[in-house]
């Protein structure tokens, strides 16, 4: 193996940990929104901006893999270290949080769909006592014959 290509998999490696440690970070904060009773507008738009950056962290991490693969490819006698291991140990802190989050957004997917529906029911009603339309429109139909 050149020293060159040692090298750039050795940057390779350290990215690719700097990245899933960017990772945990994201998901810290994630589980720090977890940690609320109430879902408003900003917590679930907060939400969804880390989903997004860790979403960009990932395809990041999927690219690195694959650079990483081809100099594998190329020279067999590359070696990926031991780096792997604390990989892996991030990797269980950030499903210990994701599960935790999980059972949260599910909690909470129930209760914005129950004040979805309540707001249904009290426009529905407030709907019929606001009689819209031209006055002359009647509101019952008798179909008695």
């Amino acid at each position: 193996m050149s020293k060159d290509k040692g090298d750039s998999i050795q940057q390779l490696l350290k990215e690719r940990l700097d990245l899933f440690r960017e990772i945990q970070a994201v998901s810290a904060w994630q589980l720090e929104i977890c940690q609320h009773d109430e879902a408003d507008d900003p917590l679930i738009e907060k939400m969804l901006e880390l989903i997004t950056e860790r979403q960009t962290l990932m395809e990041g991490i999927d690219l690195i893999n694959e650079r990483i693969s081809h100099l594998q490819e190329t020279d067999s006698s590359v070696n990926t270290g031991d780096g792997w291991s604390e990989e892996q140990q991030i990797a269980v802190v950030i499903n210990s949080n994701d599960e935790i989050c999980l059972t949260w957004l599910r909690n909470k997917s129930k209760e914005v769909v129950g004040m979805i529906q309540k707001n249904r029911a009290n426009r529905a009603a407030a709907d019929a006592y606001q009689m819209e339309g031209p006055a002359d429109l009647a509101w019952f139909v008798d179909k008695k014959k």
